[in-house]
């Protein structure tokens, strides 16, 4: 949190008593975002503040309008904008806080699977279909506007009215000061040429969105008016030419969102949503997980609450081996009751956090309750064998995983990639994919983005934390069932001898250089020194890349025993109720 000092103390003012200004989150050329609270609610809010261009009473009006009327959106994609407001000469959201990232952060480091992207155009695609409805442009979608929620995986549109605000201030003040307000890689022909802007034109942009996030570059890219002028007249390249690895459906997908007439392009969102899931099947557009349909704002009953309270302390103990612990009840947390007596989503997981039990385990008890169990008993896993008894587990990961991890980089010190497979005899049904994801889930202690085709599982870490490139699948065929898990080590060193080497040895190095130089005129004790700090980082670069893959490399040879019980015990039950029926 940011200390009271470092806060605008004119904005603090504004908002008080209202508002609680925690700490700045994010800003831009339309303005700073806080986190705040609400204190009447006591709920998290992103408060976003608007340049004091916005000084003229009409354009302060006409943007007022634009977000009361942004206001009146419901949508699950659709962040809620709670309030818009003037006090004391600043102009200010108050929108609901998303726990996320935005998409731009997540694909800061290229292309992102087609699995990973096309759940989040889908999302987009509904909520501006939601949107265009009650007759509401957005006029700015790009990365930086759609967020991920982390804990659902769903997209959500930010932003909305304020791409009007805009508008307006370009055509007046702004032009006078030479600034461009918008973004123009991923404006549509209309907006660029000052054409008449409908819905069609935000699903051009969200498939120019698509198109950077599958391929990792934009359509038309350099300076400002160069890519201006070719939004307007040049075709948009196909997609299939720069990133030959996505499917040709879901390219065909993108490439009519990029048409210059609007009459060629989807002309309704949830006719482009139905274009997506044709493209890559319903299961894989909608993968992320939606832990509770209405979000956050579900409420779960006391007996509920209790069996996730329970469950997750259950998963916590058996999956990590750590000790037993003892679970919050209805009857006794403070958690605060909603006006049914019940429990929101937001509640049960702090009471969970502060009886001990890690927020991993807590949504694996939520999901197996609101998305498998329904209001009954949350099915039991078949969980693998107990930290006590990892004799056979053992065993298991010395004669039957494969390691097809390369030899160690000569420069790094460790592999730059870990591979392990496993086949077990027997074939997992794909109806107990969820247990399997459930269990990578719980072992990395990440989210992740788990999707099924067919007979295949895959579940991948893009990159959101630690610059992990992770990727687990299981495909059950012929009679048997193929385990494989691979990380790519080479973004993390990248970062790491990258920030070590270039921080520590290139700043401190050089550093040294010029004092020893200046101390004793000395060139040779100068480069000697500079030589053997350059020398001192790198090993330390080194040491901790290699201490991390060993780290890394002991927790997927756990995963993989882990699945290999799981995945063991999961047919043996399978070919057990075969045999009864």
């Amino acid at each position: 949190m940011t200390p009271p000092e470092d806060l605008p103390p004119r904005l603090v003012a504004a908002l008080a008593p209202n508002y609680e200004l925690l700490q700045e989150i994010g800003r831009g050329g339309m303005g700073v975002v806080y986190a705040g609270r609400d204190t009447r609610l006591d709920r998290l809010v992103a408060i976003k503040v608007l340049p004091e261009l916005v000084s003229s009473d009409v354009v302060r009006e006409r943007f007022l309008r634009e977000a009361r009327a942004a206001a009146r959106l419901s949508h699950p994609s659709i962040v809620p904008i709670y309030s818009a407001d003037e006090r004391a000469g600043l102009t200010f959201l108050v929108m609901a806080y998303v726990d996320g990232t935005t998409l731009s952060a997540r694909a800061r480091d290229g292309a992102l699977p087609p699995d990973d992207v096309v759940p989040i155009l889908r999302d987009v695609a509904l909520a501006l279909n939601a949107a265009h409805e009650r007759g509401v442009i957005h006029r700015d979608i790009k990365p930086e506007n759609i967020l991920v929620d982390r804990l659902t995986g769903r997209a959500m549109v930010t932003d909305f009215g304020i791409a009007r605000l805009a508008d307006v201030l370009q055509s007046g003040a702004l032009t006078r000061t030479g600034q461009v307000l918008g973004t123009v890689g991923y404006m549509s022909p209309e907006q660029v040429t000052g054409g008449e802007v409908d819905g069609r034109s935000d699903l051009y942009s969200l498939g120019v969105v698509g198109f950077e996030t599958l391929s990792g570059r934009l359509p038309f890219d350099g300076p400002a008016p160069v890519v201006i002028v070719a939004h307007a007249t040049k075709p948009a390249p196909l997609l299939a030419s720069v990133a030959p690895h996505v499917p040709e459906a879901l390219c065909h997908v993108i490439d009519r969102c990029l048409r210059k007439d609007p009459v060629d392009r989807y002309q309704t969102g949830n006719e482009m949503a139905a274009a997506l899931e044709a493209a890559v099947g319903k299961f894989v557009a909608t993968a992320p997980a939606r832990i509770a349909r209405g979000g956050e704002d579900r409420v779960l009953s006391e007996a509920e609450a209790d069996r996730v309270w329970k469950r997750a302390a259950e998963l916590q103990a058996g999956i990590d081996g750590s000790h037993s612990l003892r679970p919050p009840t209805a009857a006794m947390t403070v958690a605060p009751r909603d006006m049914s007596n019940g429990f929101r989503l937001a509640h049960v997981r702090q009471a969970a956090l502060e009886a001990g039990i890690s927020a991993p385990y807590v949504t694996l008890a939520l999901d197996e309750l609101l998305r498998r169990g329904g209001s009954g008993a949350a099915p039991a896993l078949p969980l693998p064998p107990p930290a006590a008894d990892r004799t056979a587990v053992a065993a298991l990961r010395a004669s039957d995983v494969r390691s097809l991890t390369p030899p160690a980089s000569n420069l790094a010190g460790a592999p730059m990639a870990l591979v392990y497979e496993l086949e077990i005899p027997g074939q997992l049904s794909p109806d107990d994919f969820d247990v399997i994801a459930q269990t990578i889930r719980a072992t990395i202690g990440e989210a992740g983005i788990a999707t099924a085709l067919g007979r295949t599982l895959n579940w991948s870490l893009g990159g959101l934390q630690n610059q992990r490139r992770l990727n687990v699948s299981v495909t059950a065929a012929g009679g048997k069932t193929h385990i494989r898990a691979e990380e790519r080590m080479g973004p993390y060193a990248g970062g790491i001898f990258g920030g070590v080497m270039g921080g520590g040895g290139g700043g401190f190095g050089g550093a040294a250089v010029g004092i020893i130089m200046g101390a004793t005129h000395s060139g040779t004790m100068a480069i000697t020194t500079a030589a053997a700090i350059v020398t001192s980082a790198y090993l330390l670069a080194r040491t901790i890349f290699q201490r991390t893959v060993h780290r890394r490399k002991r927790e997927l040879e756990e995963l993989m025993a882990r699945l290999a019980a799981q995945v063991t015990a999961l047919v043996a039950e399978g070919q057990s109720r075969d045999r009864l029926r």
